[in-house]
């Protein structure tokens, strides 16, 4: 009896901490694949939350970052999120795909290649969106390669 307690304990606690998928579909017509992760708590600074959730649409990946503070509009020129190391080296994305929302909490999307994360661990991002940008450590519950992990 006390095995299956624990065995059930053990279930849960791994279920309540596993990455989760919002949406993983397959289109019927074009096959098609789409998969998105939750959003996840990044980190937090002057008192906002920085969110971010990894997508794949095929065989092209992305991350989407939104803040709780208003920090522009998504979309918009000049939109970057800078991802920083302990030692010092940066993958920065510069190119925010989506269409311009200047909404509350409006989600920035960057194509971004798997490959360059692969071992890089961030102890910072800065996100940036038209009216400025706020520097979050990175205190996310999951590393960015298992989050990445759930999209292949």
């Amino acid at each position: 009896m006390r095995s299956l307690f624990l065995t059930i304990a053990t279930t849960v606690a791994l279920s309540a901490t596993a990455q989760e998928l919002t949406l993983d579909k397959v289109d019927e017509f074009t096959g098609s694949t789409l998969k998105l992760t939750k959003d996840y708590t990044a980190g937090k600074s002057l008192g906002y939350k920085l969110f971010i959730g990894f997508r794949r649409v095929d065989s092209s990946y992305g991350v989407s970052l939104w803040s709780t503070g208003d920090q522009g509009c998504a979309g918009a020129v000049g939109n970057y999120a800078i991802f920083l190391d302990a030692n010092g080296n940066t993958i920065k994305l510069d190119d925010d795909i989506s269409d311009v929302d200047c909404a509350d909490m409006a989600s920035s999307v960057y194509v971004i290649d798997p490959s360059e994360f692969e071992s890089f661990v961030p102890t910072k991002i800065r996100f940036a969106q038209s009216e400025g940008f706020i520097d979050y450590p990175f205190e996310c519950e999951f590393t960015i390669q298992q989050l990445l992990t759930v999209i292949k």
